[in-house]
């Protein structure tokens, strides 16, 4: 008699109340501490990455694939880049130099069944029926998951030439 009248008094109802808001903040809390620090470290992975990649640029700009290939080099063997992946191909997807002796699973499924990705590019690009603007719009905003930003990268002539180019493609076996 005793605990059903105390499971059925307000003070208990009071209590699972505030039971109840305490873990709702408490789950509010952790997950605006969970976001920011994702948020937080993705950032920084991306600032590094983007630096990474500016100073493989500018070696390259600087030096040409030579340049480049003995700055990865030395980034191998460097210990303070030990936890850098690169691969540098030919284009055939030879590896010229890098830490990655096979392509990454998701480049080999994109590029399986054919023997030569160029084809795959064709097939896809050959009598496009995009519009210049479509094209120079995706080439410099890239698709997420799909390609990526190429924004700043040409000036108005090199992107007025590569639209031109993917314009130009035939299907394979036509001229």
């Amino acid at each position: 008699m005793l605990l059903a009248k105390t499971l059925t008094s307000s003070t208990f109802r009071l209590a699972l109340i505030a039971i109840g808001a305490f873990g709702v903040i408490v789950s509010a809390i952790f997950g605006y501490v969970y976001l920011s620090t994702s948020s937080y470290v993705r950032s920084r992975s991306d600032r590094a990455i983007m630096a990474d990649y500016l100073s493989l640029q500018g070696a390259y700009e600087r030096n040409g694939r030579a340049g480049l290939i003995v700055l990865i080099q030395q980034r191998m063997t460097d210990k303070s880049f030990a936890d850098g992946v690169y691969i540098l191909v030919d284009p055939s997807l030879a590896t010229l130099r890098g830490n990655i002796k096979v392509w990454p699973a998701t480049v080999a499924a994109a590029t399986a069944g054919t023997p030569d990705w160029r084809l795959r590019l064709r097939k896809s690009l050959a009598n496009t029926k995009r519009t210049d603007d479509f094209l120079a719009t995706r080439i410099m905003n890239g698709k997420p998951g799909r390609m990526p930003a190429f924004g700043g990268n040409f000036d108005d002539q090199q992107l007025n030439d590569l639209i031109a180019f993917i314009h130009s493609i035939k299907p394979e076996g036509t001229q």
